[in-house]
């Protein structure tokens, strides 16, 4: 049997990512975890624009894409190639 702050405790303990900074961790993810219920719940009392209610399609392509596989060499080179163009990339060179 848990008292019920020992279960709440239980679940901040789990936000820790980092253990030198444990209130960081925990004040940020409780943060996100607040603001995620926050939106779901505003959504839900908001109509959608542009979408037909009676299309609720949830899973499947969102359109006729086919899957294409390629060698280990082209996706190497297809890598290599945003890479070298990455401004990101450049400082290391």
């Amino acid at each position: 049997w848990m008292y019920p702050f020992e279960r709440f405790m239980k679940v901040l303990k789990g936000y820790v990512r980092n253990r030198f900074h444990p209130e960081g961790c925990i004040a940020k993810s409780y943060l996100g975890e607040e603001s995620v219920e926050f939106c779901s719940e505003f959504l839900q009392q908001c109509s959608s624009v542009g979408v037909p209610k009676g299309h609720s399609k949830v899973s499947g392509p969102l359109s006729g894409a086919k899957l294409k596989s390629i060698d280990e060499e082209v996706r190497d080179q297809a890598h290599l190639h945003v890479l070298f163009n990455n401004a990101e990339v450049d400082p290391y060179r």
